[in-house]
C-alpha cells in the first residue's frame, strides 16, 4: 500500500468506528470494536502527521457503550 492509499483506509476505518459506536441497532453497535478502530486511526494519523491527535468525542463515547 502506498502513502496515498492510507488516507482512504483511515477514512474508512474512522467511518466504521463511528458507525459501530453510534448505531441505534444493538446487533451492529459494538463499543469495544469502535474504540479499537478509533485508536488505530489516531495512532496512524499521529505517525503520518508527526504530531499528537486526540480521538473525536464520538469515538471517545465508544468506551462507555455496552454490547447488548
Amino acid at each position: 500500500m502506498d502513502a496515498g492509499d492510507c488516507g482512504g483506509e483511515l477514512n474508512f476505518t474512522n467511518d466504521l468506528a463511528y458507525l459501530l459506536a453510534t448505531s441505534s441497532d444493538p446487533q451492529l453497535r459494538n463499543g469495544r470494536e469502535a474504540l479499537k478502530l478509533a485508536r488505530r486511526v489516531v495512532r496512524s494519523s499521529e505517525m503520518m502527521r508527526g504530531r499528537s491527535l486526540t480521538a473525536p468525542p464520538s469515538h471517545r463515547r465508544a468506551a462507555s457503550l455496552t454490547d447488548d
